[in-house]
């Protein structure tokens, strides 16, 4: 299932909009609505990957680690974002998932994977 975050349309710099959900300011490729606008950020679990640190590969955001499921090949994480919003990440099975001592997760994300719908 996909990740579905409500949230609220920032700036659009001429490349990336910023939008505000689940405590975090998100990069959405291309210009998603106007500032203010009600959305909601469909981010795919195999999308977003464990990072150890800042690497200057695309943005990255901070989530508590809640739970780890090995499912055969897969390993599929069950993480907190800075507000509480739910969120799940699919990685391969053998990736190390590397936290902080405090649980805390870096993830990266490509702005052009997420998809953006209008809130109803």
């Amino acid at each position: 299932l996909t990740n579905m975050l409500p949230g609220a349309v920032g700036s659009f710099d001429g490349v990336v909009t910023t939008v505000q959900a689940g405590g975090v300011a998100f990069q959405v490729r291309g210009q998603v609505g106007a500032p203010g606008d009600q959305v909601l950020l469909s981010i795919r679990p195999e999308t977003m990957r464990v990072v150890d640190r800042l690497d200057g590969d695309g943005p990255t955001l901070a989530a508590r680690l809640l739970l780890r499921e090995f499912l055969g090949p897969i390993l599929r994480l069950h993480a907190a974002l800075p507000d509480g919003t739910s969120v799940r990440i699919a990685a391969l099975g053998g990736q190390p998932t590397p936290q902080a001592a405090d649980g805390t997760l870096r993830l990266a994300y490509d702005p052009a994977q997420i998809t953006v719908y209008p809130a109803t």
